[in-house]
C-alpha cells in the first residue's frame, strides 16, 4: 500500500476509536440516567429492554398516560 492511503486508513481507525469512545461515554450517560428514573426502571423489567430502549420510549411517550389501553400503545408502536 502506498504511503499516502496508510495514512489514510490509520485516520480512519483513529477515528474509529474515538467514535467508539464517544459512544461508550453517552451509552454510560443513558445508563446512569436510567437507572434514576422510576419509569426506565419498571420498563427495564421487561426482559430485553434495557436503558437506551426504556429511556427512548420514557422520551417518546412519557408515563404512557396518553392510551387507554395497551392495545393502542402496540397499535402507536
Amino acid at each position: 500500500l502506498s504511503p499516502r492511503l496508510v495514512r489514510l486508513i490509520s485516520d480512519l481507525i483513529e477515528d474509529w476509536h474515538r467514535l467508539d469512545e464517544r459512544i461508550a461515554a453517552v451509552s454510560a450517560e443513558i445508563e446512569a440516567l436510567a437507572a434514576q428514573d422510576e419509569h426506565c426502571q419498571r420498563l427495564m423489567s421487561v426482559p430485553g429492554v434495557g436503558p437506551i430502549i426504556s429511556s427512548a420510549m420514557v422520551a417518546a411517550i412519557g408515563t404512557g398516560a396518553g392510551f387507554k389501553q395497551g392495545r393502542d400503545f402496540g397499535a402507536w408502536l
